[in-house]
């Protein structure tokens, strides 16, 4: 068969106060391609996310393809997928629905609901690596497991069993126009690779739907070989180890840094973690086989907050740990939420001073979303919507966003963040931290 596979784009402009979007390579898609063509079908890739697709090329691989596979939310996406469902559904709506099926965090916490509104034949239910050999199959239509069809009025769907990842070829990097990938904070030429998949943590706000419960890991051996062949098919500079808390377990995460030292790649990475799962002695080989800087999320700077989010975590430990991080000369990403359910003003001005306080080379704040699943879905109360977002008109989102952009100006434009990135060696932190600044504040 010839199957199209697309990443959707994340959203249209309005979308961008809630969730930022980047031109990331799609790792599961990539997956799904060498999947496919390991059973002999023909593949094609047309990334939305990574530029302008034009029409006619759209057009030519629509009419060749047999079946169309578009993801809602590719892996990077799959915490924390777009809230602005109309636009999804109307890039959606541009395929042929007889032939199209749709994988992604959106189909897999709303299945009906996402059949009836794209017109999709059927959907992929979580990891879509898990059933995308059944979509390629003539008889799709019936279902099974890792899918989700409508027969005769009544939704079939079944999860696929848990995805063991030693099981994966080779991502089809070859794919790729690595030109159109970048990200702000790190740089050009840049692609994601992942060690392990899933989480043992149960913060009340994070979504694991896709994920499934168990945490499964790669080889290094088999890491490495991805490595590898990016390197021969693209040329990447830059990388990103999306797993969730990349050092979760340590000693792959020493054994894959060693393997990198000892075949002398230069390229530069990020991960993100957790800051009980870090020590000197890992970071300090970590930024010797080229990691430049890590993702944390701290989301809150009220102590009660921090509780109720049940990530394990307290304030001091985070103080610690983060001061530890920059001792050891790796730059830092921070995140943080707003709009907590019961957040106070004084809380949320709490987290700003916080990030200040603890002055990352980055922070972003973004407005909390209770993705269905999550415990702050069942605190937030119930929604009209499927899939539910904040009314884009309410005054409590505009409220939020006020404060976000607040926090952004706040943390970026204080005086000592501003003098601290004048030194020659920090200047190309502090251009970054102006072009996040900048996206951030569309």
């Amino acid at each position: 068969m010839n199957i199209l596979l697309v990443n959707a784009p994340h959203s249209e402009d309005g979308e961008q106060v809630r969730r930022f979007s980047r031109p990331w390579a799609p790792l599961d898609l990539l997956n799904c391609a060498a999947l496919l063509r390991r059973d002999g079908h023909l593949v094609r890739l047309l990334d939305y996310r990574a530029g302008i697709v034009p029409e006619t090329s759209r057009n030519e691989a629509v009419a060749e393809a047999d079946r169309i596979v578009v993801t809602t939310t590719p892996l990077d996406r799959w915490q924390c997928p777009t809230l602005d469902t109309d636009a999804t559904f109307r890039f959606l709506r541009g395929f042929p629905g007889e032939k199209m099926w749709v994988a992604g965090t959106h189909g897999t916490m709303r299945p009906e609901w996402m059949l009836r509104e794209s017109g999709a034949a059927g959907l992929l239910i979580g990891e879509p690596e898990a059933a995308i050999g059944r979509v390629a199959s003539q008889t799709a239509e019936a279902g099974g497991p890792g899918m989700a069809v409508m027969q005769a009025g009544r939704l079939v769907a079944e999860r696929a069993a848990t995805l063991d990842l030693t099981t994966l070829p080779v991502p089809a990097f070859d794919l790729l126009d690595i030109k159109r990938y970048h990200y702000e904070l790190l740089g050009d030429r840049f692609l994601i690779f992942e060690t392990a998949r899933g989480c043992p943590f149960g913060c009340t706000f994070c979504s694991r739907e896709m994920y499934g419960k168990p945490v499964r890991q790669k080889t290094t051996e088999q890491v490495c070989g991805e490595i590898d062949r990016a390197l021969a098919e693209t040329g990447f500079r830059h990388a990103y180890f999306i797993d969730l808390e990349f050092t979760f377990y340590r000693e792959p995460v020493v054994s894959l840094c060693e393997e990198i030292l000892r075949r002398g790649w230069t390229f530069r990475w990020t991960c993100q973690t957790r800051f009980d799962q870090i020590d000197e002695a890992l970071l300090r080989l970590m930024k010797r086989a080229g990691c430049r800087l890590i993702h944390f999320g701290v989301e809150t700077g009220a102590e009660r907050h921090v509780k109720a989010l049940r990530k394990g975590l307290k304030l001091q430990q985070i103080r610690d740990q983060h001061a530890l991080v920059q001792r050891c000369g790796l730059a830092t990403a921070l995140f943080f939420l707003l709009g907590h359910p019961g957040e106070t003003e004084d809380e949320q001005r709490a987290t700003i001073q916080l990030a200040c306080d603890l002055n990352p080379d980055y922070a972003s704040f973004n407005i909390a979303s209770p993705y269905p699943g999550t415990r702050f879905h069942e605190v937030a109360g119930s929604f009209e919507e499927p899939f539910p977002a904040f009314d884009h008109h309410s005054h409590h989102l505009e409220a939020l966003d006020r404060m976000r952009r607040q926090a952004l100006r706040s943390f970026y434009l204080r005086p000592g963040y501003v003098m601290s990135r004048l030194h020659p060696q920090r200047l190309g932190s502090a251009l970054r931290g102006a072009r996040l600044l900048r996206q951030l504040m569309h």
